[in-house]
């Protein structure tokens, strides 16, 4: 069986927003686009990332109004990182070495996707669910299913 790379599960449709945008700039995109992080950039270059935690911790916890606190200077650095040539097996290695949840995918310096915690469990349930019809089918000495172990 072939471990997948993170160019075939990763998000391609990543919420970018402005280090100069406020807490609440970003809550609003956040909440429009149903995400629960928004990378922070200046220019192209990606700077960090901000997640409802961080609205949590950094913000709301702290008496900050949202509507003056920059993301600049909330965003989580340094950013790890992976590239989509990767495997999700080393996107889980490195999510449990960095206690990360996110690692947004960069190539040639360039921001092409995200991959999650979430996306890897959904990857990892399919798997489950593909063998559980392959041992039935085994069991029941009937065809495998197509595109199960291919």
């Amino acid at each position: 069986m072939m471990v997948k790379k993170i160019k075939e599960v990763m998000n391609k449709k990543v919420v970018k927003i402005t280090n100069d945008k406020t807490v609440l700039d970003a809550a609003r995109l956040m909440t429009k686009r149903s995400v629960g992080c928004i990378i922070v950039t200046s220019g192209i270059k990606v700077l960090g990332i901000v997640t409802e935690r961080d609205f949590v911790s950094k913000v709301l916890a702290e008496p900050f109004d949202p509507k003056r606190v920059l993301l600049g200077d909330i965003a989580t650095t340094p950013l790890f990182t992976i590239s989509s040539n990767q495997t999700i097996k080393e996107a889980a290695e490195l999510m449990v070495k960095y206690k990360v949840r996110r690692l947004p995918v960069i190539d040639k310096g360039s921001l092409v996707g995200i991959i999650t915690a979430n996306d890897l469990v959904k990857l990892i349930t399919s798997k489950v669910k593909d063998e559980d019809l392959f041992i039935k089918a085994v069991a029941r000495d009937k065809p495998v299913p197509s595109g199960i172990y291919t």
